[in-house]
């Protein structure tokens, strides 16, 4: 068995599973419909199964990959098969190594279940937080849903890039501290509507 090509298949295969949480990530941040909660749970399960697969695989790769090519040890995919079910049964609740991001998308599906009842009203200025000039083009942060002008956000990302300066939303007293990206910004035509009640 050629370990070092099977850990570099692992590591592209892990970087697919990763990028399948981020999108579940911004999934569940957009999605407020009832279905996609069970939806949500089951994908989750699904992808916190897979990374504990690879996970043990992994570490069996590894195993195999440090005893070496000594003509004794016996490196069959039978025995990758048997070390991997070993691991399986030895530690059951073994973790994969982004159990820590799907744990915290588990925990905000249930705090959305808990405060789906709360009424939140929320203000929008018709000022752009950067430039203090009316919005003419509003993109909503979809993280912190603050509203800002779309070419103001995007000169100000690009600036806070060029100095290597985190790049947070400029509304005063916000929690997230998520960097800003423009794939964040959507939109938000509907927000003149809302500066009229």
């Amino acid at each position: 068995m050629d370990c070092k090509a099977a850990l570099a298949e692992m590591g592209r295969w892990r970087e697919s599973l990763d990028e399948i949480l981020t999108m579940v990530e911004s999934i569940k941040r957009n999605i407020e419909e009832d279905d996609w909660d069970e939806r949500m749970h089951n994908l989750l399960n699904y992808i916190e199964k897979l990374d504990r697969e690879a996970t043990i695989e992994v570490e069996v790769l590894k195993e195999i990959q440090n005893q070496g090519s000594n003509p004794d040890v016996d490196t069959s995919r039978d025995r990758f098969k048997k070390r991997v079910e070993e691991i399986s049964w030895e530690q059951p609740d073994k973790q994969g190594e982004i159990a820590d991001r799907i744990e915290a998308l588990r925990k905000m599906e249930r705090s959305n279940i808990c405060s789906s009842d709360e009424v939140e009203k929320v203000y929008y200025s018709k000022k752009d937080p950067y430039t203090k000039q009316d919005i003419k083009d509003p993109v909503q942060n979809m993280i912190c849903k603050h509203v800002y002008d779309r070419e103001s956000v995007r000169i100000n990302i690009r600036h806070c890039k060029k100095r290597r300066l985190p790049c947070q939303c400029p509304v005063s007293g916000c929690p997230n501290k998520k960097p800003l990206i423009m794939s964040d910004m959507v939109a938000f035509p509907k927000f003149y509507d809302y500066l009229k009640d």
